[in-house]
Protein backbone atom coordinates (compact mmCIF):
# COMPACT_ATOMS: atom_id res chain seq x y z
CA UNK A 1 0.00 0.00 0.00
CA UNK A 2 1.22 3.28 -0.58
CA UNK A 3 2.20 5.76 1.79
CA UNK A 4 1.65 9.52 1.67
CA UNK A 5 4.82 10.22 3.71
CA UNK A 6 7.92 8.41 1.97
CA UNK A 7 11.14 9.66 2.05
CA UNK A 8 12.00 11.94 -1.59
CA UNK A 9 14.48 9.30 -2.02
CA UNK A 10 12.07 6.74 -2.21
CA UNK A 11 9.24 8.37 -4.52
CA UNK A 12 12.15 8.37 -6.74
CA UNK A 13 13.23 4.80 -6.73
CA UNK A 14 9.76 3.87 -7.19
CA UNK A 15 9.53 5.81 -9.98
CA UNK A 16 13.15 4.80 -11.44
CA UNK A 17 11.40 1.50 -11.38
CA UNK A 18 8.75 2.45 -13.65
CA UNK A 19 9.02 1.53 -17.32
CA UNK A 20 7.52 2.65 -20.37
CA UNK A 21 7.02 1.08 -23.08
CA UNK A 22 5.87 0.61 -27.21
CA UNK A 23 4.18 -2.21 -28.05
CA UNK A 24 3.43 -3.04 -31.83
CA UNK A 25 -0.72 -3.37 -32.41
CA UNK A 26 -0.53 -4.67 -35.93
CA UNK A 27 -1.25 -2.62 -39.19
CA UNK A 28 -3.10 0.96 -39.90
CA UNK A 29 -2.98 4.41 -38.70
CA UNK A 30 -1.54 3.85 -35.12
CA UNK A 31 0.19 0.82 -35.08
CA UNK A 32 1.74 0.67 -31.52
CA UNK A 33 0.90 2.23 -28.07
CA UNK A 34 2.55 3.61 -25.19
CA UNK A 35 2.05 0.82 -22.16
CA UNK A 36 3.91 0.99 -18.58
CA UNK A 37 5.31 -1.85 -17.86
CA UNK A 38 6.69 -3.94 -14.22
CA UNK A 39 4.15 -1.75 -11.69
CA UNK A 40 3.18 -2.88 -8.67
CA UNK A 41 -0.06 -1.47 -6.28
CA UNK A 42 2.43 0.92 -4.78
CA UNK A 43 3.79 1.93 -8.09
CA UNK A 44 0.29 1.92 -9.74
CA UNK A 45 -1.03 4.04 -6.89
CA UNK A 46 2.01 6.73 -6.57
CA UNK A 47 1.73 6.63 -10.83
CA UNK A 48 -2.16 7.69 -10.57
CA UNK A 49 -1.76 9.81 -7.36
CA UNK A 50 0.72 11.68 -9.33
CA UNK A 51 -1.19 11.67 -12.81
CA UNK A 52 1.94 10.12 -14.88
CA UNK A 53 -0.57 9.00 -17.11
CA UNK A 54 -1.42 12.38 -19.02
CA UNK A 55 2.74 12.64 -20.33
CA UNK A 56 1.80 9.65 -21.98
CA UNK A 57 0.85 10.40 -25.64
CA UNK A 58 -2.51 8.66 -26.37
Amino acid sequence: MFNPTISLKQLAQYLDQMRLGLAYVGEGKNRANFVIEDMNRCRAEIFSKLQLGQFIPA
